[in-house]
């Protein structure tokens, strides 16, 4: 099922602090506790990227066909990158 795209709301200052994650129409109203970050920092000549994938438990609904889907604490990834060239 397509949905629009979700935004994150605000930007949390560090990526352990709890994230909310939602759709301008409200299909997707969800929160991602992050528990652990995988991080990477490369540098190499004129290119460098920052990349941090946290990993975490998400709670809240979303919306889709006509339901309201709970969830209560299912893991789950989200990422960060940013590649310069």
């Amino acid at each position: 099922y397509a949905l629009p795209r979700a935004s994150i709301s605000p930007t949390p200052r560090d990526v352990l602090d709890p994230w909310e994650v939602r759709t301008p129409d409200g299909s997707v109203s969800l929160t991602f506790k992050p528990l652990h970050a995988h991080r990477e920092s490369r540098e190499l000549g004129v290119v460098s990227s920052r990349f941090v994938q946290p990993l975490g438990l998400f709670r809240g609904t979303v919306e889709v066909a006509g339901r309201t889907l709970v969830l209560q604490d299912v893991p789950g990834v989200t990422e960060i990158q940013d590649v310069h060239w």
